[in-house]
């Protein structure tokens, strides 16, 4: 079983980003509403937006069930 940690993702990892993608075990610091534009996105970042604000001591994080190399394409 592979117990690694999730790691980021050096070319798309914004400072100023305010939502972490996590896909397989690549993490992705982007700019939610640039997610909102991909409709695969749009349901799950607008279902879970109460929790977005619950803590704003960090960063949101969701999961995606993609292939990482594939989220980077987009």
């Amino acid at each position: 079983m592979d117990n690694l940690a999730p790691a980021r993702d050096l070319d798309i990892s914004f400072d100023d980003g305010n939502i972490i993608l996590e896909v397989e075990k690549t993490l992705f610091k982007v700019h939610r509403s640039i997610l909102a534009s991909f409709p695969c996105f749009q349901k799950k970042i607008f279902d879970e937006k109460a929790q977005f604000y619950q803590n704003s001591m960090t960063i949101p994080r969701l999961t995606c069930h993609d292939n990482a190399a594939h989220v980077k394409i987009y």
